[in-house]
């Protein structure tokens, strides 16, 4: 578990907190309730999340589905030492063509 997700459940725990505590305690902080400050709290978790720790960083479909599919029938690109999968015709990082006898499963013999 990341540490972004570990505060984000902290966030929301205290959020749930605040709201089971609001039923049975009648209890306002500056004159706000608990309900109205856990329901807050956990609708801006979120934003408070991006504001610690940045925005979150998304992948593209692509890069999902190649990075989920890559394993060790991998080839790497000569010209950028990207991981490639073995079935690839082109790479996916700079697009250079694999030569026909460049196989799968080869140790990366990338050199800048």
């Amino acid at each position: 578990m990341s540490s972004r997700e570990r505060v984000g459940s902290i966030i929301s725990s205290i959020a749930i907190i605040l709201v089971i505590s609001d039923w049975f305690f009648d209890t306002n902080i500056f004159g706000i309730r608990l309900l109205y400050l856990g329901i807050f709290l956990f609708i801006i978790r979120g934003m408070l999340l991006n504001i610690i720790f940045g925005p979150k960083k998304r992948r593209s479909r692509r890069e999902r589905i190649i990075r989920n599919n890559l394993s060790i029938e991998s080839k790497y690109c000569q010209s950028c030492g990207t991981a490639n999968e073995a079935i690839s015709v082109f790479c996916i990082q700079c697009g250079s063509a694999f030569s026909n006898n460049q196989s799968a499963n080869q140790e990366n013999s990338y050199q800048k």
